[in-house]
């Protein structure tokens, strides 16, 4: 089962995340989940930074990154700023990149 194994590894660049959101508190396990969701998105985006292909490419401006969290409910789209500090909303910042 190799692909399980596979799929378990994957799951555990989640874990980053799980910590910094289980650090702070929340008003409901709705706000906490979409906290998650965001934490996800720039552990994600830390982890392909480290990929030697990745990095090249960024360091030779051949590659930008981007981290969107998409809101089913209201169609939104949230992109994470340059250095990952916030989400905010694409299509007032459609220039937004990760890096």
């Amino acid at each position: 089962m190799d692909t399980m194994l596979a799929v378990e590894h994957w799951l555990r660049y989640a874990d980053a995340a799980k910590a910094v959101v289980e650090q702070r508190e929340y008003d409901s396990p709705e706000k906490k989940l979409n906290e998650m969701v965001k934490e996800n998105v720039t552990a994600q985006l830390n982890n392909m930074k480290t990929h030697p292909s990745v990095s090249v490419a960024l360091r030779n401006g051949k590659l930008r990154l981007h981290g969107w969290v998409y809101d089913i409910e209201t169609g939104t789209i949230m992109a994470l700023t340059h250095g990952g500090k916030q989400f905010i909303t694409l299509s007032e910042n459609p220039d937004t990149c990760f890096e």
